[in-house]
């Protein structure tokens, strides 16, 4: 019977024949792990991250996450077998992986001589049929077969990728060469949030054509040296990722002593390339300066990570100044969307109104930003014109759309204070804070 019609009487499949979607089982040989860790998000269970493969000569990552170390699976060894019950398969950079869910079960076998020993794991029930059993020494043939094929590291030479050619590349890891121009580290330095480019074209970009966002995980951001913008670094062993249905770039964990992260000369051949193209990219005019408008730093305590550039403002969202102005209760932290609600419909508090909206910056080399506006920081940019006057009064609102279109128009550059913070969703964002426009 082969492997395939053994997997169809066990009313699973091969790894071969896995989909987006599915919950499937998975019987393989353990090719690869990493020591058990503790993740900083979400629910912050420990995990053990695994790579199997099968006798369909396919391979699959898989992520098992538990509250506790003692219910991960027991004898994880390269050669050894594992039983996977109810595995969530999920798209992963240019392939699949396998996360688990909370119903997911498994038990691992020691292989030793062709005789297999199950080390189950305690508290965790993952009963066998007797076509388990069959699938599993079918496993264990082929992981017998090839075996020196199966655990012998390739070498091999990663390629160095411009920005433009990333999207089409289709193996999993490659170097690249890149000027930083934002830089944001974590909390707990388990990471570091960079934009970068090497003045290519992003196929997929977020906002600027010309950057590419890269994020160094765990040993990376704790073993990267120290970087400032305007550096350029070469990233060794790097992956792609779509984010947002924009192209990003990241350095996962890998062993603690592994440095990926290294800063070049202006005088290395890679960076010299680099510069070329920069030095023939259209990044655009200087802007003049308006004479209408004036910006004026304001003095604030700096509680959090906060940057001052110098930017034109070319675009706003959204265009409906009415869009501008939120319902907004500042004790339980919620924005209501409808124009007629005045109490909060948690705590019964009176709303404020507030600012909330985001402008488009655009600095003098051509790279882009998006900034948001929030609550204070919109009522300092706007000191003419509080959200509640705006929102009470048409005319007030006609002057605040004049005021930003003008700002707009002119391209003029502005020293704008910036405020670096992650989203729920631990993207990297920006809002403007100790800046405010006064009209003269």
């Amino acid at each position: 019977m082969s492997y395939y019609e053994l997997m169809e009487k066990a009313g699973a499949k091969a790894i071969s024949q896995l989909q987006v979607d599915e919950i499937a089982d998975i019987y393989g040989v353990i090719k690869e792990y990493k020591e058990v860790f503790r993740s900083q998000r979400g629910l912050k269970d420990y995990c053990q991250n695994l790579v199997v493969i099968d006798p369909s000569g396919r391979f699959i990552p898989v992520n098992l996450f538990k509250r506790s170390p003692d219910l991960l699976p027991r004898a994880v060894e390269k050669g050894n077998i594992i039983v996977i019950r109810r595995m969530r398969i999920l798209n992963y950079r240019l392939g699949l992986q396998g996360n688990s869910i909370p119903t997911t079960t498994f038990t691992t076998f020691k292989a030793d001589n062709m005789s297999l020993t199950e080390i189950k794991t305690p508290n965790v029930d993952c009963a066998l049929r007797p076509v388990d059993h069959e699938a599993v020494k079918q496993v264990l043939r082929y992981a017998t077969a090839h075996m020196s094929s199966l655990f012998t590291p390739q070498q091999k030479q990663r390629p160095l990728l411009k920005t433009s050619e990333i999207l089409q590349y289709t193996d999993n890891f490659f170097n690249y060469v890149g000027m930083v121009t934002t830089i944001h580290r974590g909390f707990n330095n388990d990471r570091i949030n960079i934009n970068m480019t090497d003045y290519t074209k992003n196929p997929k970009p977020y906002i600027n054509p010309y950057a590419i966002q890269c994020t160094l995980w765990d040993n990376h951001a704790k073993n990267c040296p120290f970087i400032q913008v305007g550096d350029y670094l070469l990233l060794e062993n790097v992956s792609k990722k779509i984010h947002n249905n924009s192209l990003t770039i990241n350095l996962h964990r890998s062993k603690p002593e592994d440095q990926f992260v290294h800063k070049l000369s202006t005088e290395d051949i890679r960076v010299r390339e680099l510069l070329k193209r920069r030095a023939s990219a259209d990044v655009g005019q200087n802007a003049g300066r308006a004479s209408s408008i004036r910006s004026e730093k304001l003095d604030k305590s700096e509680t959090d990570v906060f940057y001052k550039t110098k930017a034109s403002i070319v675009d706003y969202k959204p265009k409906s100044i009415d869009k501008w102005i939120q319902h907004w209760c500042a004790t339980c932290h919620k924005t209501y969307q409808s124009q007629s609600i005045m109490r909060c419909q948690a705590c019964g508090r009176n709303i404020e109104f507030v600012y909330q909206f985001a402008v488009l910056l655009q600095d003098k080399e051509g790279l882009n930003l998006i900034a948001y506006v929030f609550k204070e920081d919109g009522d300092d940019l706007f000191k003419n014109i509080n959200p509640k006057d705006a929102y009470d009064s048409r005319d007030k609102k006609n002057e605040l759309k004049e005021m930003i279109e003008t700002i707009c128009k002119s391209k003029a550059e502005y020293d704008i204070g910036l405020r670096a913070y992650f989203n729920l969703e631990g993207i990297l964002n920006f809002r403007i804070t100790n800046t405010k426009f006064i009209k003269e």
